[in-house]
């Protein structure tokens, strides 16, 4: 018979201490807004990406691979060091604190965030104790996030299990404006015309996304992000001002060495 949420907290709290550890345990209130992690677990982010424009695929080797460390664990934050290469660029260690609800940041930066290692609420919103299988809700986003704009998402549970504490989260979304990304280079493109490199501003437009994921214990196991954008490229030379639609598919997969031990 599958294990309750009180049962599987239980279970947890168990496991931590016969194997030593400091666990963060989820609770009672939203069973899985927290991760069950250790100090020292380590895991493995492999990343993705694809860019479409229009139908026609114009990038398809974008890869990143980073290695995540839990450092500390505290009742309300959990350190984290990184590090790896991203789209060809090592990256440096650095150390993100990530917050009771799932948002990280960098130390000493207001902008980055943990590429949702952990269950994050600000994308699935408030979660309930114990998920049902196609219960739904929605989550507004108030701001630029990291690949969209602010908008309005309908979330609903895919499928979970309490044994496993595995839970699938599918989101629909859409927005208006740039995101935060786009707003760090001041929606401007480089756009290159007849081998002629441009500088230009654009005004970005709607933009539409889908996103599937599966924790365990609220630590990321995949993670599956489809953002469609639109945007008004102004004339360039002897092209006409014309709206581009490019569509841009992430795709993460973690891997963990403490995971199942």
């Amino acid at each position: 018979m599958p294990m309750a949420p009180r049962q599987m907290r239980l279970a947890a709290a168990a496991s931590c201490v016969m194997a030593a550890a400091t666990c963060t345990l989820p609770s009672a209130s939203a069973a899985f807004n927290w991760p069950v992690t250790s100090n020292g677990a380590r895991y493995s982010e492999h990343l993705t990406v694809r860019v479409y424009s229009g139908a026609r695929l114009v990038a398809a080797n974008i890869t990143g691979d980073l290695t995540s460390v839990v450092e500390r664990i505290g009742p309300d934050e959990i350190t984290v060091s990184r590090s790896g290469t991203i789209f060809g660029n090592k990256l440096p260690q650095r150390e993100f604190h990530v917050r009771r609800g799932g948002i990280g940041v960098a130390a000493g930066s207001g902008d980055e965030d943990i590429f949702g290692l952990f269950i994050d609420e600000s994308v699935w919103g408030d979660l309930p104790e114990s998920p049902k299988q196609g219960a739904r809700w929605s989550v507004s986003r108030k701001a630029p996030w990291q690949y969209g704009p602010p908008g309005l998402e309908q979330v609903s549970v895919v499928s979970f299990d309490e044994q496993s504490a595995e839970l699938t989260l599918e989101a629909h979304g859409s927005g208006t404006g740039a995101n935060m990304q786009e707003i760090a280079r001041a929606s401007a493109l480089d756009i290159t015309v007849q081998g002629v490199p441009h500088h230009v501003q654009v005004r970005y437009g709607r933009s539409t996304w889908t996103q599937r994921a599966t924790y365990r214990g609220g630590v990321l196991v995949s993670n599956y992000l489809d953002v469609t954008q639109s945007y008004e490229q102004p004339a360039i030379d002897l092209l006409p001002p014309q709206t581009v639609s490019t569509r841009t598919v992430y795709d993460v997969s973690v891997s963990s060495d403490t995971r199942d031990k």
